[in-house]
């Protein structure tokens, strides 16, 4: 009975010694399964190895990973160098130990850009017209260009519908379409202020004072007076034409009359008659000088009286015109430039001079002359060169304010060169014997000869029974035929 016990007992140990060698072999076995597992590579495995994204957006990048062997997701390390704000391809890593996966992220644009426009534009043709006229915002997380969708022309009057493109760097594009109306101004300006005047002889006018223009859009119309006809040295009724023009070409015109009273004729009733039968008038132009002086010396020998038509020239012999009115004799106005270009441009040119040597003339000997020479003569043509028909005009505008001319009847030819010979400028100067003879010579500092021959001149015309006397407004004025 002990026996069987006994062999029992070891059977029982036996098998518990093999169950326990079992668990051992387990344990050896699962611990060795571990401890390889640590020395294998992770396995990371991507949805997809390339990505796309929205521009602006963002990506979680974890849950781009679909599965890991031999490691766990959040022991995962991801670097990437994303601009989720600029369009292009990015990579991006997974890291797990000394596993690795790569992947490729592309940032696109494919949203187009946000383009308002106003609801309509009303303007002008002559105005310009900028884009921005038509645009009332725009946005996109790109650059954006805003552009015509075609080459328009707004020259024209009328209605338009403008189509307006916005683009960004991507080339998405918004198109849309805007309402334009192009205006045109037809109403024409306003000219106001403008009446018939009146004035004195001689005194100007300012035609613009006190004129205004007006218009419904031009804030300043340009004003042109047209005054040409015009002289306040000549009386009559003259017509002055205002034109206004605004900057679309709208005109108006308007005319106003203005009227130049007659210069007051002086009073000649001091002034000698003449009674002689038969009279010199010695006459010298283009004074003073210092030939002036000898003239005078030799006047004032055989006591006759003589005229000098003196100008502004040489201001230095001044005194000699003061010389001669003291002495008895005639001063007359010959002008004060003696400048052809200059008095014979426009009437008001001439009496601008006029007055200026007029002027001059009364300061230096205290008595205003009506006594006028023309230069060249009343029928100079090369008058016709800088205003043609001037003379026509000037010698009756002269003779309505109350001045005599004088040309001449005997001509010394003194003008002809300097220092003609004696003999030549006595014999021109003799040869007439009517019974009224006005002879033209000069007295400037060139005419030596003419000194010279002045004494055979004056005792000529003596034994002749001439009598010599200065110029009057009541002598005879010779008149040639006037050319221009």
């Amino acid at each position: 009975m002990k026996k069987k016990r006994s062999r029992k007992r070891k059977k029982e140990r036996l098998f518990f010694a093999g169950l326990t060698t079992v668990f051992c072999l387990l344990a050896i076995l699962i611990g060795a399964g571990k401890l390889i597992g640590l020395y294998q590579n992770p396995q990371i495995t991507l949805k997809s190895e390339y990505l796309t994204v929205e521009l602006g957006e963002r990506l979680d990048l974890k849950t781009t990973i679909a599965s890991v062997k031999i490691g766990k997701l959040d022991d995962i390390t991801i670097e990437s160098d994303i601009n989720y704000d600029k369009p292009g391809t990015y990579t991006v890593s997974y890291r797990l130990r000394k596993s690795m996966q790569e992947a490729y992220v592309t940032v696109e644009d494919t949203t187009p850009p946000e383009l308002t426009l106003v609801d309509s534009v009303t303007d002008y043709v002559w105005e310009e017209l900028d884009i921005s006229d038509f645009v009332a915002g725009v946005y996109d997380l790109q650059e954006v260009s805003v552009y015509f969708k075609e080459a328009y022309s707004f020259e024209e009057a009328g209605e338009y519908t403008v189509f307006i493109v916005a683009e960004d760097a991507s080339g998405n594009q918004t198109e849309a379409s805007c309402n334009l109306t192009r205006r045109t101004d037809t109403t024409p300006p306003v000219i106001a202020g403008i009446s018939d005047i009146t004035t004195e002889y001689g005194t100007k006018v300012d035609f613009s004072k006190d004129v205004t223009v007006l218009d419904d859009i031009d804030e300043s119309p340009a004003l042109s007076v047209d005054a040409s006809s015009v002289s306040f040295y000549i009386a009559g009724t003259y017509t002055i034409t205002y034109t206004a023009v605004d900057f679309c070409g709208n005109t108006t015109t308007a005319t106003q009359k203005l009227t130049v009273k007659p210069k007051p004729a002086p009073a000649f009733s001091d002034a000698p008659e003449e009674t002689e039968e038969k009279i010199v008038y010695l006459t010298f132009d283009d004074g003073p000088s210092a030939n002036m002086g000898k003239i005078l010396d030799i006047l004032a020998a055989y006591d006759i009286k003589a005229t000098f038509f003196v100008t502004g020239n040489n201001a230095s012999y001044r005194s000699m015109i003061t010389r001669a009115y003291e002495e008895g004799h005639s001063i007359g106005l010959h002008s004060y430039t003696h400048s052809y270009k200059t008095i014979y441009s426009s009437e008001d040119a001439f009496f601008e001079d006029f007055e200026k040597i007029s002027s001059l003339v009364e300061e230096l000997t205290g008595e205003r002359t009506y006594l006028l020479r023309f230069p060249g003569g009343s029928s100079n043509t090369v008058s016709r060169n800088y205003c043609p028909g001037i003379m026509t005009k000037l010698t009756r505008a002269v003779e309505d304010a109350g001045y005599v001319y004088f040309d001449w009847n005997v001509d010394s030819t003194d003008a002809s060169g300097n220092n003609v010979a004696v003999s030549t400028l006595v014999s021109k100067s003799t040869g007439s014997s009517a019974s009224r003879i006005n002879i033209l010579m000069h007295s400037t500092d060139a005419k030596d000869t003419t000194v010279e021959a002045l004494p055979r001149i004056i005792e000529y015309y003596l034994e002749q029974g001439y009598a010599f006397r200065a110029l009057t407004v009541k002598s005879a004025a010779p008149h040639q035929n006037v050319n221009n």
